[in-house]
């Protein structure tokens, strides 16, 4: 919190992670923050920013939220006054980088602003254009902002009723998804299927009667109708309330009998003495270092497929998939110590959005104790389409997996699609092929010749092999491209891995064949 952030803290944070520090004020005047009961008053803001300066941070991110109730110009352009604040205080501290970031407002179930209404695009962009114009003259600040489009749909999906099921059904039906990715958001498509089924977008952004039924209250939450009701008016009024931790009850209702047991402390039972400041003290002390003593743990390598939708899993999506799947399997993964702990989980080579494969390996490391079988245990909380195959314990020391596997084998269904030996006669001929790659936002030439061991075409199947030479390979799409002489995605002809294997002279093993 801004106004309870201390050298002590800051000190205890640059100990595990010095990236960049984020400050939340929300909205840029005091009296807007006030409104949304965020307290702070601009002093905080600026002390807990030259305490963080002190600390040697160089990177400062700033949140703000656009569109608050009550929300006048004069608020927008307190956050640019409130920045050039900052950039002044930052002056004596070097080359110091502002991130400046501001999101639309959207009112949210539960809270106090459920019923208000949500400005519509042209009002967020006039407020945006506002802000560039101020943050074009700030060399320090980069801005970015939130599409109120991505908002309004947000706004839409948070407060609708079961009428949108049928929308969001046909949305689907029409080719959406994955729309919280810029590039795959279409608005159009929304705006669509909202008239097809007699329904307005902007209908379920405007401002709700409180005498009216939400399609939400029959939820209980804790929290009473008539408390949201009585801090919506204390917003208008500009009345904030003091952190209920501290002692203080403001009968929000998560005191009734069936709730009280999940929040002990905010009891109106309790006495004022028992909810003393030291009883949520946090203590930043340093401790001294102590060797932790290593875990005793077991490694298993597995093997397993990715079929149907699980094809659009990507890396990132397949980690968590893993170690929610563990949590709830009951079966006790290791972690790496530290700041942030991971699953200590390996993969194989990542496999491309949109391609299925039936050999795709992981090694995972289990607390020592596990007498489950891993296999056994997995499969039932993994989603369609992903299955594990096999497991077999490594019992020696092995190389990772993305280390050892060097050789992968396709097949792409080639549909309707003609394409004859002559073409891939022609390019196994070649001794260079150039193509373009998008490498960290810049176009590099990449020679993918050498990556690319065997075309064969048998009926409708394009056979490929490829190798992979110091964990570089060539992609699918850009052979496919190759071929085709045209732009082409995974997704046109269904691609399939059909081995990854380990190859050394004229030995040829899978992953799994390397466990003893």
């Amino acid at each position: 919190r801004l106004d309870s952030f201390t050298e002590e803290i800051a000190a205890f944070a640059s100990d595990v992670r010095k990236s960049g520090f984020t400050f939340a004020p929300e909205a840029g005047s005091e009296r807007l923050r006030q409104v949304i009961n965020k307290n702070i008053s601009e002093q905080d803001l600026y002390n807990s920013v030259e305490i963080a300066l002190r600390s040697g941070w160089k990177v400062m991110k700033f949140y703000f939220m656009i569109g608050l109730p009550t929300e006048t110009k004069e608020d927008i352009e307190a956050i640019a006054d409130l920045l050039e604040n900052v950039i002044k205080l930052s002056k004596s501290f070097g080359r110091v980088r502002f991130n400046v970031s501001v999101s639309p407002f959207s009112p949210k179930p539960h809270t106090p602003f459920q019923w208000e209404r949500q400005d519509t695009r042209e009002e967020f962009l006039e407020k945006i254009d506002i802000l560039r114009g101020r943050f074009s003259r700030m060399r320090q600040v980069k801005f970015s902002w939130r599409d109120p489009d991505v908002s309004l749909i947000e706004c839409v999906l948070g407060r609708g009723d079961r009428r949108l099921s049928k929308v969001i059904m046909d949305v689907w039906r029409a080719g959406g998804g994955f729309d919280g990715w810029t590039d795959y958001f279409d608005m159009e498509l929304w705006r669509k299927n909202f008239t097809k089924n007699g329904l307005s977008l902007e209908s379920y952004a405007q401002e709700i009667p409180a005498e009216l039924p939400l399609p939400w209250q029959h939820i209980n939450k804790g929290v009473t109708k008539a408390f949201l009701l009585k801090e919506r008016e204390n917003a208008y009024k500009q009345k904030t309330l003091k952190d209920c931790k501290k002692g203080y009850c403001f009968a929000c209702g998560i005191q009734r009998e069936g709730l009280k047991e999940y929040a002990k402390c905010y009891d109106v039972n309790l006495k004022k003495k028992e909810l003393s400041k030291s009883a949520f003290k946090i203590n930043f002390a340093r401790k001294e270092k102590t060797e932790k003593q290593p875990e005793e743990t077991m490694r298993f390598r597995v093997h397993y497929k990715k079929t149907g939708y699980s094809k659009y899993l990507s890396h990132l999506d397949l980690i968590r998939i893993f170690s929610r799947a563990a949590r709830r399997a009951n079966v006790p993964l290791a972690y790496s110590q530290g700041f942030n702990p991971h699953p200590k989980m390996s993969f194989g080579p990542p496999l491309s959005l949109g391609v299925t494969s039936e050999a795709e390996y992981l090694d995972m490391e289990i607390k020592e104790g596990f007498k489950g079988d891993v296999t056994a245990a997995f499969n039932p909380y993994l989603p369609e389409g992903l299955q594990l195959i096999s497991a077999r314990r490594i019992n020696e020391k092995v190389q990772a997996l993305n280390q050892i596997i060097n050789t992968a084998e396709y097949e792409v269904d080639l549909q309707e699609a003609m394409l004859g030996q002559e073409t891939i006669d022609d390019v196994l001929k070649r001794k260079e092929i150039s193509t373009l790659r998008r490498v960290k936002g810049r176009e590099k030439t990449v020679d993918i010749r050498p990556y690319i061991e065997k075309l064969e075409i048998k009926g409708r199947r394009l056979k490929v092999r490829t190798r992979s030479i110091e964990n570089r390979t060539v992609r699918m799409s850009e052979i496919l491209r190759l071929l085709f002489d045209a732009e082409v995605e995974n997704h046109q002809f269904p691609v399939h891995r059909k081995a990854q294997l380990v190859r050394s002279g004229d030995t040829v093993v899978t992953p799994m064949e390397m466990v003893r």
